[in-house]
């Protein structure tokens, strides 16, 4: 799994994610954190919590979006730090104000959206870090498995995190795009997961397959049959799958020995 990977949020590690920040939300109304002790204990949680857990979501969702619109240099890991906290911290900062004004009735001025910026930018920081640390002690333990538990041809990590957990562990037949998705079947069945299918080419690279048209790639061993003629063709995958062959990979399939023509 590339490393800028394991600091991004999945569909494993997001419920584990707002647990936490759910904990830390107790944790700051036990300790009164920014004068918020002025307030009932009560509502000190409904207040830390909502922000906490919602604002979890808001961090999860400037991660994702930086990954899609910043350059690639900084797209790593820790390189991406900062610039994550910045783009995080204005949405959040409207998550603070309206829990605010809505259980505490607080009415500010412009001179204080400065002092708002800097207390969220102090709490969003270290959370950003802490959940990031959190998926790579996931994606550690991840790596662990032992082969014995997977299949030869293991769904590369990348896909398998996106799938239900009955798809994770069967064979790869065939990636399909789809627009903005990508279509992975299984021996166990398909599910549309949302990737470019770019990156799910890099995922499957070290799988040895082929790519049967612009919008499609086979495992090898998948392929039970293959036709071509006249410029197109169609190979027939495992689950009685077909996949169209074009002019621009047929040849890759002859060099193989899996087309005849």
């Amino acid at each position: 799994m590339a490393q800028q990977d394991r600091f991004l949020p999945s569909r494993n590690s997001w419920p584990l994610e707002l647990g936490l920040m759910l904990v830390v939300g107790l944790f700051f109304s036990a300790t009164g954190l920014f004068q918020s002790d002025q307030s009932p204990f009560p509502l000190r949680i409904v207040y830390w919590c909502c922000v906490m857990v919602v604002g979890g979501f808001v961090l999860m969702g400037g991660e994702i979006v930086w990954q899609r619109i910043a350059p690639k240099p900084l797209r790593s890991g820790w390189a991406s730090l900062a610039p994550v906290i910045l783009l995080s911290n204005f949405p959040q900062m409207f998550v603070v104000l309206f829990f605010e004004r809505t259980l505490f009735h607080v009415e500010g001025t412009v001179f204080d959206l400065v002092d708002l910026w800097v207390a969220v930018i102090i709490v969003v920081g270290p959370m950003v870090g802490l959940l990031r640390a959190l998926r790579v002690y996931q994606a550690i333990r991840s790596d662990g498995e032992t082969v014995s538990d997977t299949p030869k041809d293991t769904i590369p990590r990348l896909i398998r995190e996106k799938l239900q957990r009955h798809l994770r562990h069967a064979e790869l037949i065939a990636l399909q795009a789809e627009d903005h998705y990508v279509r992975v079947h299984t021996s166990a069945g398909s599910e549309l997961v949302l990737m470019r299918f770019s990156d799910a080419l890099l995922a499957v690279d070290g799988i040895e397959g082929f790519r049967l048209h612009r919008s499609w790639w086979a495992a090898k061993a998948e392929i039970v049959g293959a036709s071509y003629s006249r410029g197109t063709g169609e190979a027939e995958l495992t689950g009685a799958l077909k996949a169209p062959i074009s002019r621009s990979y047929a040849q890759a399939l002859r060099d193989a020995g899996i087309l005849d023509n």
